[in-house]
Parts: C-alpha cells; sequence; structure tokens
C-alpha cells in the first residue's frame, strides 16, 4: 500500500459516452489490495445525463462521490478546483474525460509517489507519454536512459497527479497571476502559451514550472491516452495524440533521481543536458533551438538551431537521427543543424530559407503527416464556417 494517500478524480461536462469510457477503463485497472476512492467532477450543463450516468456507475474498488455545481464553472475554474480535494488528500488523479487508462496506471502513480514526494523540485506525475512538442507543432521523441522516466519542464493535462504542497503553491502564484498572458511576451515564454484559448489552465500551470524551474515527470511508455474529440478544445476529432499505452505489468519501476544519468528537457522541448555539455565544450552561454521555436536575438552567444539565421555558422551537423539531438550527441556530420555565432552577422537568401525549410518538414514529417482522418475534416470544417460566413453575407445584401 502507498504511504501517501490518493484519490482518483474523473471530471465530465457534457459527454455521457466519454465519461463512462474513462470510468469503466478506471474500473479494469488494476489496485491491488488499496481502496482506492472515486471522485467524478461535473461541470453544470443543459442535460443532467451525465448525472445520472455517473450515479448508476457501480465503483468496486473503494468508495465513490459525484460532485456536481449550481452553475457552469467553465473548464478552467473547473479543473481547478480539483485542487480542493488536496485538503482531504495528499495526491489526486486527474482525469478528463477524453482519456482512458492503462491497467496498470495505479502502480506506476503509486511508485512514482513514493518515490519523488519528498522531491521539491517536481511539480508533478505525467501519466501520459507525449510524443507531440506542442510549442513547435513537430513530433518530439525524448532521449532514452537506463530509466523509465524523464523529466520535462511543462505540466501536464491528460493524466496527471498533482501533490498537496506543491499545487498550494502553484495556485497561490495562479491568484496573484491570472492576467500573466496580457502582460508583455516573455522570451523565456514558448509564444505557442500565448495562442491558447481563455479556457486553457494548463497554460498557466506550465509558466509556473518555468518561471520556478519545476519539473513534471514524464513515463517513456504511456499509462494514458487521449481521444482529443470534437469539443471545447478541438472542432473535429484528432488522433495525433494517441500514445501507446503500457498494457503489462511491469513490477519494479527504474524512476530517474535528479542526477547525470537522467534525461531533462526544457519548456521548449530541448535537451537541458546537451545545453550544459555544448557550454563546456565552447566555453560560452550556449541556446538550444533544436525544434526553431525560439526567439534567438540577443539570447546567447552562440546558438544551435534548424532556423537560418543572419549569423556566421561555425559548425553543422545532419538532420538524420531520432532524437533530434542524437545528431549532435554523436557529431553526425551533415546539414540541416547550424551553430552560430551570435556575435558576427551575414546576410541570408530566400533560397536558404526555403531549402530549410523543405529539410526540416521533410525530417519531422515526412513519415507523420497528419493522416488523412485528421486533414478532411479540418478542411471541411473549415470550408463549411467559411461558407456560413458568405451566405450570411449574401443574406444581408
Amino acid at each position: 500500500m502507498s504511504t501517501v494517500s490518493v484519490a482518483l478524480v474523473a471530471i465530465g461536462y457534457n459527454k455521457t459516452e466519454s465519461l463512462m469510457r474513462l470510468l469503466e477503463s478506471l474500473q479494469r485497472a488494476e489496485y491491488g489490495q488499496d481502496e482506492v476512492p472515486l471522485i467524478i467532477s461535473i461541470d453544470k450543463s443543459d442535460s443532467d445525463e451525465v448525472e445520472k450516468a455517473a450515479e448508476g456507475f457501480a465503483w468496486k474498488h473503494g468508495w465513490k462521490e459525484i460532485r456536481t455545481f449550481s452553475e457552469r464553472q467553465g473548464l478552467r475554474k473547473h479543473i481547478l478546483s480539483c485542487g480542493d480535494f488536496l485538503e482531504k488528500y495528499e495526491a489526486v488523479f486527474i482525469f478528463e474525460d477524453d482519456l482512458v487508462v492503462s491497467p496498470y496506471f495505479y502502480q506506476y502513480g503509486k511508485a512514482c509517489l513514493d518515490f519523488y514526494k519528498n522531491n521539491e523540485n517536481i511539480e508533478g506525475i505525467s501519466l501520459y507519454s507525449t510524443k507531440w512538442n506542442q510549442n513547435a507543432n513537430f513530433p518530439f521523441e525524448p532521449m532514452k536512459s537506463e530509466y523509465d522516466t524523464y523529466f520535462l519542464q511543462c505540466a501536464q493535462s491528460w493524466g496527471q497527479i498533482w501533490l498537496r504542497e506543491r499545487f498550494r503553491d502553484f495556485l497561490a502564484w495562479y491568484q496573484e497571476n491570472t492576467d500573466f498572458f496580457e502582460k508583455e511576451k516573455r522570451k523565456d515564454i514558448p509564444a505557442n502559451l500565448y495562442t491558447w484559448g481563455k479556457n486553457s489552465w494548463l497554460k498557466y500551470h506550465i509558466v509556473y514550472c518555468i518561471l520556478k524551474k519545476k519539473y513534471f515527470v514524464y513515463p517513456y511508455y504511456s499509462f494514458t491516452t487521449a481521444f482529443v474529440e470534437n469539443g471545447t478544445h478541438f472542432g473535429t476529432d484528432i488522433t495525433r495524440f494517441h500514445s501507446e499505452m503500457m498494457v503489462k505489468d511491469v513490477g519494479n519501476y527504474r524512476l530517474a533521481d535528479f542526477n547525470e544519468c537522467a534525461v531533462f528537457y526544457d519548456a521548449f522541448y530541448e535537451n537541458i543536458l546537451l545545453k550544459e555539455r555544448l557550454e563546456r565544450e565552447w566555453d560560452g552561454n550556449v541556446l538550444v533551438d533544436l525544434y526553431g521555436r525560439r526567439e534567438t536575438a540577443g539570447q546567447a552567444g552562440y546558438c544551435i538551431s534548424t532556423q537560418i539565421l543572419p549569423f556566421e555558422v561555425k559548425r553543422e551537423y545532419a538532420l538524420q537521427l531520432r532524437p533530434i539531438e542524437l545528431n549532435v550527441y554523436m557529431d553526425i556530420k551533415g546539414t540541416g543543424i547550424f551553430v552560430y555565432d551570435m556575435s558576427s552577422e551575414r546576410k541570408i537568401s530566400k533560397k536558404e530559407k526555403r531549402f530549410q525549410i523543405i529539410k526540416k518538414w521533410d525530417y519531422f514529417m515526412k513519415e507523420r503527416f497528419l493522416m488523412w482522418d485528421e486533414i478532411i475534416p479540418l478542411c471541411c470544417q473549415k470550408a463549411g464556417n467559411l461558407f456560413r460566413i458568405i451566405m450570411k453575407k449574401v443574406r444581408k445584401q
């Protein structure tokens, strides 16, 4: 039995089938001899169908509680309010209704809680193994190590564990910074976060991790996967965010500690240990920008990037191996990754830029291009919206 008191929190709104799919996957999971409380938190909608389905769900692994609201909370407020359950429990597993879980998510989460509960560097524990760099909109592959986990300076929303004291500190910061994204943009914050909608609570949690230098623990193999259906976040179903789930009992997990053998990534999904290695090698401040999404000007003495920049190229690496930083670690000669001396300017051509754009697309997306089952609905949706706008204008004439 875990030495940390925990509860599972399933979050619903107006999708009965999605919530029941999540609850049924939680029901099938392995909990050993533990009695595990299940809390179902349901936001106010135009129907009581979700609440009735939750009431009829028989939880076999402990006691069940249903929380409802008399008024619509909205996604951000609803999710953050689930931190209230940390008054009673030391940690909570948070699941939105577009998820299903691995049968062994609880064993993994429990092992992580016991191992990381006293590590102040850890902001939370992800049950989801991300395969997509959401800030660059490119696939992401973490470098492997001898461990089952690595560290990423990004909070998670597709299955995560919050710890009491850590989440309280975040909420205190959030209450004082609800206007963060209305202020001037910062270079140390991924620009993509500024484009996320007002419903997003996750963008605040990510910013908190960046500013406070906190990390989430991530597994190499996922214990949840996301359906990303038509709803609050997206206008169509998307399969891009499905992640391979662990469906076998590993037993003893090899959990990484904060040491030189572990793998660390910052909020731009750039390898932190690579930065430290290059700074020792080049004896200067290095900006790592392998995904080409940082604002580089004035940031460092050297920059290693896949962007075409107006600075002198000191060294080049191939853009072939995966994960991307292996090209540098293995000193693979070629072109596509450039080391720039930011103190020495040069002129660049449009042809050079076009060539690099094609090369990056070929590397990141050639074999992973959005499937037609994603492209066609997206195109139809956009075309439909445009048609409705045109027809409204025609009718007014």
